[in-house]
Formats: structure tokens, C-alpha cells, sequence
């Protein structure tokens, strides 16, 4: 059987603290590797975005864990498709931060001044997806700054 390619889009809930993203991604990255899933998460200003690529049953275990994590809300999928290879195949989970929708991104990919996941096409999140992944200096600069918050002194006040 074919592997499958999935993504979608979520809005982070008020249970989501900016910290919590380092947690978020040991785990899937532990889930991932024992399940053998690939992908991209990316993190904008205001919502999550992932593709995710491997077996139609490991994909579906891991979107019921995100349907029914507490820290996100209005799961919105993009498309699922069977696939002949996997394109995010670098590791189990690379991560890209807000950081990195610059204005001069957003312009270039989609003539507009920032990213609105949920107007977004299929086509068009992909897009997105491949040229985030491509750009090896984002995934480890938004390393780096889930690193940076780990290690400041701080506290969030919720609204």
C-alpha cells in the first residue's frame, strides 16, 4: 500500500503557551520515529500548519492525537493523497517558528503581506511547505529560539 501525504491547519487554544512547542516536539518527534511518519510543523503568527507523510495508519493515529489535543482548535485539513515518495523525508518532524514569515516571504509566495492559513489552497499550502523546507536556515534558526525560550527568565499573561 502507498503512502499518504497529509496537512492541515489549527488555531492554537488558550491551553498553548509559547513554551510548550519544545514539549510538542519531542513527542512527535518520538511518535513519529516509532511510527515512521516524515514531515514539516510550522508555527505562524496566529496557527499551526504540518504535513505529514507515511502509512494511511499511522497518519490517522497521529490526526486523532492533534484533533484531541486540548491545544488545538479548529483542525482544518488541506488534503490527503497517496504519494510514490516522500518529499519531507529529512527527519521525523523539522519545525519552522513564526519567525520566519517575514513580510518579504509572504509577499513572494503569495502577493500578500502575511499568511492566512485558511485561505490557503491545497496547492498553495504545499507550495508554502516545500519552500519552508527547502530553506535549511529557518528550520535551525526556529531551533534555536525554541532553545532561547527555554532558557529566558519569563512569564505569559493570558488574555
Amino acid at each position: 500500500m502507498k503512502d499518504i501525504r497529509f496537512a492541515y491547519f489549527s488555531r492554537p487554544t488558550d491551553r498553548f503557551r509559547c513554551t510548550d512547542i519544545e514539549d510538542i516536539l519531542a513527542v512527535a518527534r518520538d511518535n513519529n520515529a516509532r511510527l515512521n511518519l516524515t514531515g514539516l510543523l510550522v508555527q505562524t503568527p496566529h496557527h499551526f500548519m504540518q504535513v505529514l507523510e507515511g502509512s494511511r495508519e499511522a497518519v490517522s493515529q497521529t490526526y486523532a492525537r492533534i484533533v484531541n489535543d486540548p491545544r488545538h482548535a479548529d483542525v482544518t485539513f488541506y488534503g490527503i493523497s497517496e504519494i510514490d515518495e516522500r518529499e519531507f523525508c529529512d527527519c521525523h518532524l523539522a519545525f519552522v517558528g513564526a519567525e520566519a514569515f517575514t513580510p518579504d516571504l509572504c509577499r513572494r509566495l503569495f502577493r500578500m503581506p502575511r499568511i492566512i492559513p485558511s485561505l490557503l489552497s491545497d496547492d498553495a499550502a504545499m507550495t508554502l511547505f516545500r519552500e519552508l523546507a527547502a530553506d535549511k536556515t529557518l528550520a535551525e534558526c526556529s531551533e534555536e529560539a525554541i532553545t532561547g525560550l527555554r532558557d529566558e527568565d519569563f512569564f505569559e499573561i493570558s488574555i
